[in-house]
C-alpha cells in the first residue's frame, strides 16, 4: 500500500513540476470548438421559378385540382403535403420504401419546419429551405421546384433563360439548376455539446496517458525513499534542499507540503 501511495504521489507531483501538461485538457477542446465555429448551423437554400399571376396548377392526387398562385401562397401545404408529393420525395432521400407510412410522417415534419413559398417580383416563385442539412434541403428545394413547373399550366422558358443555367423538368417546364446557399454561422449550438463533452473526456485521457508516459520514462529519484528502494539501503539522514528551503522560509506564509524539499 506504502509503495501505491509513494507511485501516485510520484504522479501526482509532475503536475506540481510540470504544470504545462494541463494545457492538453484546455488547448484541445478550445481548437475543437474553433473548428465547429468553421461548420454552418443552419442553411438557407432557394431557387427562384417563372410563375405568372395567371399560373394555375393542376395538383396531383385522388382528388386533383387546379389551385391559382395566389390560393399556393396562402396555403403553400397544399403542394407541400400532397400526400402523392410527400412520396415520391421520401422516396427520393431515403431510397427504402419499408415502413413507408412512418416515413411520410417525419418527412411531413421535415417539410413543415423548413420550406416555405415566397413571391419574388412579380412573376417569380421562391421556393426556400431553412434548416441544418444541405444536401437534404437542396433535394427538397430541386424537387418542389421541378413539380411546381411541371404542374403548372405555363411552362415555355426563353432561350437566354435556357443559357444561363436553367433546365427542363422531366420534359415538361423548367426550373434554376443554379440554387441559392446561404450559410448561417454561429458561437453557440446546443447540437456541439455532446461532442464537445466527448472531446474534453478524451483530451483528459490524453493527458492522463502522456502524463504516465513521462513519468515512466524519467529515471531520475525525486525523493530519500526511491533512492533507499533502489540501493536496498536505509535512509540515515538527508540534506535539505537549500534553494527550495530558502525560496519557502522568505515567503510570509509558505511551509513545506512535500518530500521534494530534501535532497537524498
Amino acid at each position: 500500500m506504502r509503495d501505491f501511495d509513494c507511485l501516485v504521489k510520484r504522479y501526482l507531483n509532475i503536475f506540481l513540476v510540470k504544470p504545462k501538461f494541463l494545457l492538453i485538457t484546455v488547448v484541445i477542446p478550445i481548437l475543437f470548438y474553433v473548428y465547429t465555429l468553421t461548420i454552418p448551423i443552419s442553411y438557407e437554400i432557394s431557387n427562384s421559378i417563372a410563375c405568372t399571376g395567371e399560373t394555375v396548377f393542376d395538383l396531383p392526387g385522388p382528388d386533383r385540382s387546379l389551385v391559382s398562385r395566389e390560393n399556393l401562397l396562402l396555403e403553400p401545404d397544399l403542394i407541400f403535403l400532397n400526400g402523392s408529393l410527400v412520396a415520391e420525395l421520401n422516396h427520393l432521400i431515403t431510397r427504402n420504401w419499408e415502413n413507408r407510412d412512418a416515413g411520410n410522417t417525419g418527412m411531413n415534419e421535415s417539410i413543415m419546419e423548413s420550406l416555405s413559398l415566397e413571391l419574388s417580383g412579380d412573376d417569380q416563385l421562391k421556393v426556400i429551405y431553412r434548416g441544418p442539412q444541405l444536401s437534404a434541403g437542396s433535394m427538397m428545394v430541386y424537387f418542389y421546384s421541378r413539380k411546381l413547373l411541371s404542374h403548372s399550366a405555363t411552362n415555355e422558358i426563353t432561350d437566354q433563360e435556357r443559357s444561363s443555367g436553367i433546365t427542363g423538368a422531366a420534359g415538361i417546364g423548367f426550373y434554376n439548376m443554379n440554387l441559392e446557399v446561404l450559410k448561417h454561422y454561429g458561437l453557440w449550438n446546443q447540437d456541439r455539446l455532446y461532442p464537445l463533452g466527448m472531446v474534453i473526456v478524451f483530451s483528459f485521457l490524453i493527458m492522463m496517458i502522456v502524463v504516465g508516459v513521462a513519468e515512466w520514462m524519467d529515471s531520475s529519484l525525486k525523493t530519500e525513499q526511491q533512492a533507499s528502494r533502489y540501493l536496498d539501503l536505509p535512509v540515515l539522514g538527508a540534506f535539505p534542499n537549500f534553494q527550495e528551503l530558502g525560496t519557502i522560509l522568505n515567503s510570509p506564509t509558505g511551509t513545506p507540503d512535500s518530500e521534494d524539499h530534501f535532497q537524498a
